[in-house]
């Protein structure tokens, strides 16, 4: 047995251990020194005695006697007493610090006799008719001499009503009180008569008077004083020698021994240090300042079996009840929250002063015990570890926690509890007071109004033969059913472990069976694909059956399904004539046309990858793009050739234009090519399709390749479940970069349906957009979040299925659609072939995922790789026909990427990083990223490459991006800057030029920090999660008032598009230094047009270093607007000879 394990059993058994003239002191309850004790005392002693003396604080404050406090006007408040009255004061609690109790009374009650024993209590105990009153700086207990206690008294024995339902009613509003504890004295109570013979008596007690020990001393000292009184007492109860003040006092007199520097501060900073005192449980309503509710309770006993099983398994292993179910207790949380740092608070009495037990007052304190849960470790080796940790918390319990608080300094979470969220009480043996009183039976029983103190408490306690099991939590944070659950695996797990308890705690941990069954949903039905005709053969299928139907349309014009089939028929024939080989990669640079589609059928039918890049890139991400693609040949317009200088001399280079212009222009269908034959008989689904590019972890792209069985389950579901016919019209607006794009053609060609390819000045234009989803009768349409809250939700659209993804919705953009129209909530990474998880929304209320595609197996996965339990957070990982193949020419990240897990799939499961919570529903609920790969406004980007590029810059030294949220909703990226150098300039606009020269525009931080105190953590590294929640306020610029009715106007627009007032915008602001955004700039433009009857251009604005400038610009337009319309009417003057 270890020194933890003999101290630990010594606290459990209230033995005191010290050190008298070199020798081993113990006192000891009797019956507490087993012969087990003894000889691990003996055997140990040396090591105790060493021990003891590292404890020399706390033996030095056990053994100050507390004698009674100087005769004063007031007292000070004890530390547990001033957080209470701060919090009080500044948080305006409400009851949530009221400690409720009540009792049962049958029999003849004297009632006189009960109202006198009540009042000689609170004259017997000073705490309890104390006020708590300003004086000068500080705030001091006050005692009254005298007081009347207050007691209400309801008769309800002559109702004839539901007199339970009154009592019930009556006894809320008496625990409702709000005690004001200025003028209050903190008890009070009610006596509700329901018959001649029974009686409730209800008790309300503020928490700053008393705890749960003194509930206890209050209660039994009523029943004694009214034994007494009706003649049944043996005796009255003695007085106790001290009051609540003295205790206050001597600690006043001691809080040196509590500063930043002493030994006991030093172990609980060392204790916690790297806590980030939150545990980010997921929950099932949003965390707000809200009216406290009473607190929702799931009670039960411990069934027998397993209790008989707790104590073999605890005496069998030399380990308490308490450690056993509160790191069981730990393991579920670390479960739910995905961590395996998980900090859990527990109350201790902290009377360790025999003369303080008969004391009624705020005593207890509560203590963190952290678990750092290894997953390989057994479960036997983790109770070991735990146990220590007790043992040694414990010998540092009369750490004020509130001190702890103030000390740490450790970041607080808004409106919950500061270093934990989550509390653990284990009662040994919970003392029956219900008792026979001279003809009165008393019954206590749990009032149902207790606030939640937590977010969760997890409660045992021994009464008699059972182990009673309590689960109490906020239910402004969660459903029952959440809890339910929570408790089900607990159960689970303490029974596994137990039953196991020498394997790694990673190969018994799992969620309970009935669980496991909700994952059964997430793998989608097998079902075989004819792989004989890939996308690229139903192109020419429809050519066949529908040879003039369109298959693409943009605003030149129309591509029948002939024209389409035959002209790709003739590139794909020039490309093969080129030279290149099945698997060889073929980049495609051009704008979204029917010309750029008719290259990527005739790359696909020549067996090759296409590699989609938008011609809207900075000529530096093209040509990095081109690098790390290693393009066989580039297909691209004669004005960005430029971006291929530098690249292989082996690379052919096709002037698109140039070679479209030649083709025949045949509507008819006719015979395959030989060539062209002969080369599909080498194209398998196992061929790369295309391959996309996204941003990553190193500073460059890298590339997804996606294979033609993959695009083909992609198209074959997207028939299955948005109805897809050949009457159908898609649309396509997104980034040819962006995969979304591939799901727009797919669905179209595959289908015999029609696509429409929207020019970018129509797709950044919301009006214009609008217009031609209306105009050109869409049908069907990818969207992510940000472009549909552009969309004019009020005119008459034809569609038919609206999939929105790309990024997590919100409920008010769904709302405006789900109600009209099919809407479609969509999930996939790039990595998945689009998306291949979906619900349909009805109800915007309600965000979530329900169903996998066909052939795709879908799971939610903790860090151990293990299911997580419902109402728990955890990774997305994807398997299935859906799945890429990898990423191109990096062996090293699709090891780290695609990964196998035998036991769960069979075949590689893609890690997505992003996370989901698995509601009681059985869906999923999207909750964010687990790596700093974020996604913008639908664009998903890696953190580091925009902090890699940023540090290339001369002025810069470190930088960190960091997404995040405006006042209005809106997610944008913030660049902190640890400078190089010092600069006169303006550093913020030439770090964004620099960007936009670099990257795309959804990459450029909006905001940018310099920081001349950059934080390090211990280990002398930058501190992320410092920086990460700083709470960033941005210096306004000099407000300057507008100039004229130009300004005016505009000023209003950026204060409706950026939800403040317009007197706090000045002309010289710049938009984005207002936490502008392009969604934003986008809403502006129609605004403008409407304010202004002119169209401003995007670029206009975003050329616009002010309002100013705006403004100037939109003048500037109109003057041209009225000299145009002048010289059209022919009212244009001319002065001077011409």
């Amino acid at each position: 047995m270890s020194l933890g394990d003999v101290i630990e059993m010594c606290v459990a058994a209230n033995v005191k251990l010290s050190v008298i003239d070199e020798r081993l002191d113990v006192k000891a309850p009797a019956g507490a020194l087993t012969p087990e004790l003894v000889a691990n005392l003996k055997a140990h002693k040396a090591e105790l005695m060493a021990w003891l003396a590292t404890q020399a604080e706390t033996r030095t404050e056990v053994d100050n006697t507390i004698k009674p406090a100087p005769l004063q006007d007031d007292y000070p408040l004890s530390s547990n007493q001033l957080r209470l009255w701060f919090i009080e004061q500044a948080e305006q609690s409400g009851t949530v610090y009221n400690i409720p109790s009540q009792m049962r009374l049958v029999g003849a009650l004297d009632e006189n006799a009960l109202k006198r024993a009540i009042q000689l209590t609170v004259e017997r105990h000073e705490i309890l008719r104390t006020l708590y009153q300003v004086r000068g700086d500080q705030t001091r207990q006050v005692i009254l001499p005298q007081v009347e206690v207050p007691f209400i008294y309801h008769d309800l024995s002559t109702q004839r009503a539901d007199v339970a339902a009154q009592r019930s009613e009556l006894l809320q509003q008496a625990f409702a009180f709000k005690f004001d504890l200025a003028r209050d004295i903190s008890i009070r109570a009610t006596l509700i008569k329901e018959s001649e013979q029974t009686f409730t008596l209800a008790f309300l007690v503020h928490h700053i008077a008393a705890d749960a020990w003194s509930i206890g001393l209050i209660t039994k000292e009523i029943l004694a004083h009214y034994a007494n009184f009706v003649g049944a007492g043996k005796q009255s109860p003695e007085v106790a020698g001290l009051h609540y003040k003295d205790y206050t006092y001597w600690q006043h007199e001691r809080m040196h021994e509590y500063g930043a520097d002493s030994p006991a501060m030093q172990f609980w900073q060392n204790y916690l240090a790297g806590s980030s005192g939150y545990l980010a449980i997921s929950t099932d309503l949003p965390r707000k300042a809200s009216m406290a509710l009473p607190a929702g309770i799931i009670e039960q006993p411990m069934d027998q079996a397993s209790y008989d099983a707790l104590r073999q398994f605890c005496a069998d292993h030399g380990v308490s009840m308490f450690v056993t179910l509160e790191f069981v207790y730990s393991l579920v949380l670390s479960l739910y929250a995905g961590t395996h740092d998980v900090a859990v608070g527990f109350p201790v009495a902290n009377r360790i002063h025999k003369e303080l037990e008969e004391v009624v007052g705020y005593f207890s304190n509560t203590l963190v015990v952290r678990n750092q849960i290894d997953y390989e470790q057994s479960f036997l080796a983790s109770l070991s570890q735990a146990k220590c940790d007790v043992a040694e918390i414990l010998s540092h319990q009369s750490m004020p926690f509130d001190l702890l608080v103030e000390q740490l300094a450790i970041p607080r979470v808004q409106d919950a509890h500061p270093l934990f969220q989550h509390s653990f009480v284990l009662q040994e043996k919970v003392e029956n007071i219900s008792a026979q009183q001279h003809d009165i039976a008393v019954e206590l029983q749990t009032p149902d109004t207790n606030a939640a103190k937590f977010d969760l408490m997890l409660q045992f306690g021994e009464v008699g033969a059972q182990m009673m099991c309590s689960w109490e939590y906020d239910q402004r944070l969660f459903r029952p059913e959440t809890v339910a659950a929570m408790k089900e695996n607990f159960d689970f797990l303490l029974r596994q472990l137990m039953a196991e308890p020498h394997q790694p705690l990673k190969q018994v941990v799992n969620v309970c069976q009935a669980q496991q069954r909700a994952y059964t949903r997430f793998i989608g039905q097998h079902v075989e694909r004819d792989h004989t005709s890939l996308i690229i053969d139903r192109i020419d299928q429809w050519a066949h059956e529908t040879p003039d139907a369109d298959a693409l349309a943009d605003n030149r014009g129309t591509v029948s399904y002939a024209q389409l089939s035959h002209q790709s028929d003739q590139l794909a024939i020039l490309l093969i004539e080129q030279g290149l080989s099945v698997g060889e990669r073929v980049g495609i640079c051009l704008p979204r046309s029917t010309d750029f589609m008719i290259w990527v059928c005739a790359v696909l039918k020549a067996g090759l990858a296409y590699v989609p890049i938008d011609t809207g890139y900075p000529d530096e991400r093209i040509s990095s793009v081109i690098a790390s693609a290693q393009p066989s040949a580039m297909i691209m317009s004669a004005e960005r050739m430029q971006c291929c200088e530098g690249v292989s001399s082996a690379m052919r280079i096709l002037d698109s234009e140039q070679i479209i212009s030649t083709l025949s222009g045949s509507s008819e269908v006719v015979n395959k090519p030989l060539i062209l034959t002969q080369r599909r008989q080498s194209i398998g689904p196992q061929e790369i399709a295309y391959l996309i590019f996204t941003s990553g972890t190193t500073g460059k792209p890298k590339g997804v390749s996606v294979s033609h069985g993959a695009l083909l389950n992609l198209a074959e579901n997207q028939k299955q479940i948005f109805s897809v016919s050949t009457a159908s019209k898609m649309i396509s607006f997104s980034s040819v970069s962006f995969d979304i794009s591939v799901a727009d053609w797919a669905w179209a060609l595959a289908h015999g349906a029609s696509l429409y390819l929207c020019d970018e000045a129509v797709k950044s234009d919301p009006v214009a957009l609008s217009e031609c989803l209306e105009r050109q009768r869409i049908t069907h349409i990818n969207v992510t979040p940000s472009v549909l809250s552009l969309i004019d939700s009020q005119r008459h659209y034809a569609f038919e299925a609206m999939t929105v993804g790309g990024e997590a919705p919100s409920s008010n953009v769904m709302r405006k659609w789900c109600t009209q129209y099919p809407v479609f909530n969509t999930y996939g990474p790039t990595e998945s072939a689009v998306y291949m998880l979906y619900a349909r929304i009805t109800d915007a209320s309600r965000i979530y995922l329900d169903t996998t595609f066909d052939n795709v197996a879908v799971y939610v996965l903790n860090q151990q790789l293990m299911p997580v339990p419902q109402g728990c957070v955890g990774e997305v990982f994807i398997g299935g026909a859906s799945l890429a193949s990898g990423y191109f020419n990096n062996p090293a990240e699709t090891q780290q990427k695609f990964i196998s897990i035998p036991a769960l799939h069979d075949g590689p499961l893609y890690r997505t990083g992003d996370l989901v919570k698995l509601n009681e529903q059985g869906q999923l609920i999207f909750q964010g990223r687990c790596d700093d790969q974020v996604k913008i406004r639908g664009n998903r980007l890696e953190i580091r490459e925009v902090e890699s590029c940023l540090e290339s810059h001369v002025l810069v030294s470190e930088a960190v991006v960091v997404k995040k949220e405006s006042a209005n909703g809106m997610e944008y990226l913030l660049a902190l800057i640890n400078p190089a150098e010092s600069s006169d300039g303006d550093v913020a606009a030439e770090l964004s030029e620099y960007l936009s020269e670099q990257l795309p525009s959804y990459m450029v931080p909006s905001q940018f920090l310099l920081l001349d105190d950059w934080p390090v953590n211990q280990n002398g590294k930058t501190d992320r999660k410092a920086l990460a929640q700083l709470e960033i306020t941005f210096t306004p610029v000099a407000y300057v008032p507008p100039r004229g009715d130009v300004d005016l106007h505009l000023q209003g627009i950026w204060a409706a598009l950026l939800e403040c007032q317009p007197e706090d915008i000045s002309i010289n602001a710049n938009f984005y230094a207002l936490n502008g955004n392009s969604i934003l700039m986008m809403k502006m433009l129609s605004m403008l047009k409407q304010a202004f009857s002119i169209t401003v251009t995007l670029r206009d604005i975003i050329d616009a270093k002010s309002l100013a400038e705006l403004s100037d610009t939109i003048q500037l337009l109109q003057n041209y607007s009225v000299a145009k319309e002048e010289i059209e009417s022919g009212e244009f003057e001319m002065e001077g000879d011409i």
